[in-house]
């Protein structure tokens, strides 16, 4: 079975989900991300965990035929 990283650091987060490294250090500070700190490592994302968690926070699109729309 092949190792598959799971701990990440916030610069290689960071472009992968199209945000800055500063928003994640909020993310994290706020205690909204998965996270752990590691001495001379900083931060590190635990990406499946954070995975996961986007996962069940995705809204799935409704069907546009039961959308009532407000007359104009």
């Amino acid at each position: 079975m092949p190792f598959e990283r799971r701990w990440f650091k916030i610069a290689e987060v960071a472009p992968q989900l199209g945000v800055s490294k500063w928003s994640l250090y909020r993310l994290a500070a706020k205690k909204q991300i998965p996270v752990a700190r590691l001495e001379g490592l900083g931060l590190l994302v635990d990406m499946k965990a954070l995975t996961a968690r986007l996962e069940r926070a995705t809204v799935k699109p409704r069907d546009s035929r039961l959308i009532r729309r407000r007359p104009r």
